[in-house]
């Protein structure tokens, strides 16, 4: 796939491509190539300048599947979805109830529950958002969330337009970290998604020419004895204490961060908008 800002730069791109194939001696067959389309079906996603989103015939096939009757239906569902859990906010929550019946020492009967997830799954596909591409000079917003038995996060930027995602990501917890109390799983979901995101958060630019584009990450912890030791995963961030509050309050590269400490408003709770 080759990806150009205009339609003289492209032209420039494929030749190059092309000269680089001929130059090995690789051959691409011209009946599965297209130029130039300013979208493309690839692996299953459309891939567009507005971002990336599911190939409307998978959505069709979500929408077509009934509920499963078996275990081996049950599977393929799960497998299916789990290709698109990119889409979906707290899909990991959305789905637990049909994942619980994959446990090897569980009966499958797909319950009331299971299956009103099956169908509120089935309708969140439909509504997918499209993913935004990710640009490191616009504000950045990690969101946490936590439940008791599973972690959310949303990777989110703001431009002219509005706020637009960039990534869900979702996953259950193990046996141990069920065990937490829920302000622990609140900075647990902190830490996840920094280091689930850590690519693009540590791209993002340091100038500081407009201080408003200062991101904030919401998920705020109390009383906690791990946010010590998980603040020094959290380097290059700045985890701020607040008395025995322990709160992500920006994702900004280090040495940009220093500026701003004197700016810090502590008599805002923390988890707000700087």
């Amino acid at each position: 796939m080759v990806f150009s800002k205009s339609e003289e730069e492209h032209v420039t791109h494929v030749s190059t491509a092309l000269s680089r194939l001929r130059a090995n001696n690789l051959f691409a067959k011209a009946s599965k190539c297209l130029f130039p389309v300013s979208s493309v079906e690839y692996l299953g996603y459309v891939v567009s300048s507005e971002g990336l989103k599911m190939e409307q015939e998978k959505v069709q096939k979500i929408l077509n599947w009934p509920p499963p009757r078996n275990l081996k239906v049950l599977q393929s569902f799960v497998g299916f979805a789990n290709f698109y859990h990119r889409f979906i906010k707290n899909y990991s929550k959305k789905i637990s109830s049909l994942t619980s019946l994959l446990k090897k020492d569980s009966r499958f009967a797909l319950n009331e529950e299971a299956l009103r997830q099956f169908h509120q799954l089935k309708e969140a596909f439909t509504i997918a958002p499209i993913l935004s591409h990710f640009d490191p000079a616009l504000p950045t917003i990690v969101e946490t969330d936590a439940s008791d038995y599973a972690l959310g996060a949303v990777l989110s930027q703001l431009s002219d337009s509005g706020k637009h995602p960039i990534a869900f990501d979702s996953r259950k917890l193990p046996p141990a970290e069920l065990n937490y109390e829920i302000h622990d799983k609140e900075l647990l979901a902190i830490v996840w998604a920094l280091k689930r995101w850590r690519a693009f958060i540590l791209s993002l630019s340091s100038s500081l020419s407009q201080p408003r584009r200062l991101t904030l990450l919401h998920g705020c912890c109390g009383n906690s004895n791990l946010g010590p030791s998980w603040g020094q995963l959290a380097t290059p961030y700045l985890l701020w204490p607040i008395g025995p509050l322990w709160c992500l309050m920006a994702i900004w590269p280090y040495p940009a961060i220093i500026g701003l400490l004197g700016q810090f408003p502590y008599h805002q709770p923390p988890g707000l908008y700087l």
